[in-house]
């Protein structure tokens, strides 16, 4: 199903309530010691946000206009930054969204957070619409191929990068049972 370059692959998209419970935690525990605290998840514009992840999976004449990890990882990233659709701590969520989102998605970044957190203040600053190519081109330069996670391990990772299980299934809003 995958072509060279990774083209036409399927990939692991970022939905509204993936991006509300899981990379918002996420970028909470993040940035709370770097910059200031993540503020709470309180989206500004609802379609917004909806259109903002789903650009990345848009077609335009049976063509997938982001056919590549990198594109459609720009493409949230740009979207997420320039975008605004919360109310406030867009460029923090949108640097782990992007970093996630390549993660399951077969790429490692090589960037650090302040590398990556100063590029977004870049796409940030500037007036207009960044370019998702120099995103791309930037991801392309600071990340490299690797085999995509499966699920149950990323899930134990989650679950050994914080010890917490309790915190883990409140997250994923799972209720634990009682013995």
């Amino acid at each position: 199903m995958a072509r060279a370059g990774g083209r036409d692959r399927n990939v692991v998209p970022i939905s509204p309530a993936f991006l509300e419970r899981i990379i918002h935690a996420l970028a909470t525990q993040e940035w709370a010691t770097t910059v200031s605290s993540l503020p709470r998840f309180v989206v500004r514009d609802v379609g917004l946000l909806d259109s903002t992840l789903a650009e990345p999976y848009q077609h335009v004449g049976g063509r997938a206009l982001y056919p590549t990890v990198t594109s459609k990882a720009a493409c949230l990233f740009r979207g997420l930054v320039k975008n605004h659709p919360l109310v406030d701590g867009n460029k923090r969520l949108a640097v782990t969204a992007m970093t996630v989102f390549l993660q399951v998605n077969g790429r490692r970044p090589t960037y650090t957070n302040r590398q990556l957190y100063g590029y977004a203040l870049r796409v940030a600053r500037q007036a207009g619409n960044y370019p998702v190519s120099l995103i791309e081109a930037w991801l392309r330069r600071n990340s490299e191929h690797q085999p995509a996670p499966r699920l149950a391990e990323m899930i134990m990772d989650v679950f050994i990068l914080w010890q917490d299980s309790e915190w883990v299934a409140h997250v994923l809003g799972v209720q634990g049972s009682e013995d």
